[in-house]
């Protein structure tokens, strides 16, 4: 989602906020003892895959669209999906 803001500053500079926030918790969690750092690892793992997958998703979903926007003979507007 950050990727479609137009303005490359702001782009940034949200990236990199969005990008430290799951280190700054998971130091807190790990210096408060609320995890071991078993968990935390795990977490972000987990994390990482899910991020993975969903930007695989989303990807693969703009190069479809994109790819069949040229092919579609009512003016770029989609069908319902099968």
């Amino acid at each position: 989602m950050a990727t479609t803001i137009e303005r490359t500053w702001l782009r940034r500079t949200v990236i990199d906020v969005c990008s430290v926030i799951p280190f700054l918790v998971a130091y807190a969690r790990l210096y408060r003892g609320m995890h071991h750092l078993s968990d935390v690892i795990v977490g972000a793992i987990n994390g990482l895959v899910c991020a993975g997958l969903a930007a695989g998703c989303l990807v693969r979903r703009r190069s479809e669209t994109t790819e069949t926007d040229g092919q579609l003979g009512n003016g770029g507007k989609r069908g319902p999906s099968a």
